[in-house]
This record gives C-alpha cells, structure tokens and sequence, in this order.
C-alpha cells in the first residue's frame, strides 16, 4: 500500500520536473505561436505575426554578431540561415531545407540568390563542424548577404 503512496509522489515529481523544464526553454510559448500560425494561416494578421517575429529574431541576431566572441558570431550566422529557410518556408517555397528552396529559386525571383547561395554554403560548413573558425571578413560578408535578402524580401526597411 505504501508503494502506490510513493509510486504517486514520484510520479508527480517527475510530472512537475517535466513541465518546469518545458516552461524554462519556452516550450509552450513556441507552441503557442506556432497555433496562432496555423489558426491565423491566410490572414493579415498571421503575416504580422511571422514579420514581427522575423523582425526580433533579426536584431537579436544582429546583437549577437557584434559580439567579440567568434562562437557568437557563428551561431549569429546559423540563427540567420534558419530565419532564412523559415521565412521561405512561410512564403510558401517548397523544399526539404534551405538549400533545396535556394535551388528551387531563380536569380529574377531574388537578386541577391547566388550572395545568399554562398552564405548558406558557409554556414553548413559552420553548423555541420566541417570548417573551424570563420574569418571576420567572411562572417561580415555572410551576414551582409542575409540582410540583403531580408530587405529584398521587405522584411525591414533599415
């Protein structure tokens, strides 16, 4: 009998621990939009949504990049291709990954393709471990050509 009494309180601690750990990485507020996405699919409001959301992800990418640290600018440039392929994959662009919607694209459909082709060629090399440390000039040049895609794509007009 008092193994169901025990059986309960760690069942329930282990519940509370789960929940905890969901609420500390945001977990439910990730779903939440993610609903308001999918309700709100079509509407102006959904398309607000996704550009705001793009827009904030977009300075705190920037804010990451200033910093000194070469591992912040790394993660600055992957933060910037998944924005990228998420902002294709909401405008509707079919493919797998990004590289497969940069291939589906054509250089009249965005100018900048073959400068942001060449970004995300660096970045996979980044996320994959393949290449070391990128070189500032590189990362500037990376990051250039994400923001110029963002604004061809009139995600902001900075």
């Amino acid at each position: 009998m008092w193994f169901q009494g025990v059986s309960i309180v760690i069942s329930g601690l282990f519940l509370w621990g789960i929940v905890y750990i969901l609420a500390k990485v945001n977990y439910f507020k990730i779903k939440k939009e993610q609903m308001v996405d999918v309700l709100n699919s079509g509407k102006r409001e959904d398309r607000n949504l996704v550009r705001i959301r793009a827009v904030k992800e977009w300075k705190q990418i920037q804010q990451q990049f200033l910093s000194d640290s070469p591992e912040d600018r790394k993660q600055a440039l992957i933060r910037c291709d998944r924005l990228l392929n998420e902002i294709l994959k909401m405008s509707g662009y079919e493919g797998t990954d990004l590289s497969a919607k940069l291939q589906a694209l054509t250089s009249d459909q965005l100018s900048s393709l073959e400068r942001v082709r060449t970004a995300h060629i660096l970045v996979d090399q980044l996320a994959r471990n393949l290449k070391g440390e990128v070189q500032q000039e590189e990362s500037v040049t990376a990051m250039r050509a994400y923001r110029d895609v963002f604004r061809e794509l009139n995600l902001f007009r900075d």
